[in-house]
């Protein structure tokens, strides 16, 4: 008999979990295969409104500093799900009490890349009445669409699978008496549960003496 039996809510959220790994690391590739491209994108842009030298590697400074800062935290955040997954796989309720945390944390971080991620779409982000607010606009503006639809993306499905989880787990928590086994079995399937090999047939210590003649 399996001692832990998986309840299908369980399942799912695990699934998902390795799933939403598998998007931070895409996103983290994304972020790291994007900078060269959007260095070459805002140094142009940069000129374009002439902006001097100074300004221009500053710029650039911050737009590899936050894509490489981006990518470190996307891999830290597939590393913890992983580990997280693996842990509600075999039962683990801590695992489940830090993933509704992890949960929270990464709902705010997707809301975040997501936003980044949109307004580099947006040619407003050129329009900036001071030069200092106009940098940083061209900045957010340098990240390649191609890049920006990946983490667009990923941000979007991230979210909904950190809302799902933490409604899967909280919906399993109410179910969680009937997946683990009893804690005192009953007394007489004491044996049967806690010792795995056979036991030689009993036999007295000192044999009866043999009855009496009448």
């Amino acid at each position: 008999m399996n001692r832990f039996q998986r309840p299908v809510v369980v399942t799912i959220a695990a699934v998902m979990m390795g799933l939403m790994a598998l998007l931070h690391l895409a996103s983290a590739i994304t972020s790291l295969a994007a900078i060269g491209e959007a260095t070459r994108v805002f140094r142009d842009l940069a000129r374009r409104e002439r902006f001097d030298s100074t300004d221009i590697d500053a710029g650039i400074t911050a737009l590899r500093g936050g894509l490489i800062c981006t990518s470190a935290v996307m891999v830290l955040f597939a590393l913890l799900l992983a580990g997280l997954a693996y842990g509600i796989w075999q039962g683990n309720r801590r695992a489940r009490v830090v993933t509704w945390v992890v949960c929270g944390l990464g709902v705010l971080c997707a809301c975040c890349t997501g936003f980044g991620a949109t307004a580099s779409f947006s040619p407003a982000a050129t329009i900036a009445a001071d030069r200092s607010e106009l940098l940083g606009g061209l900045v957010v503006r340098a990240l390649p669409d191609w890049a920006g639809a990946i983490v667009l993306g990923s941000s979007g499905l991230s979210l909904l699978g950190y809302i799902a989880t933490a409604v899967l787990l909280a919906f399993q928590g109410g179910t969680d008496s009937g997946s683990q086994p009893p804690t005192h079995p009953h007394p007489h399937s004491h044996a049967q549960t806690h010792l795995p090999y056979p036991q030689p047939p009993a036999h007295p210590s000192h044999p009866a003496p043999p009855p009496s003649e009448p």
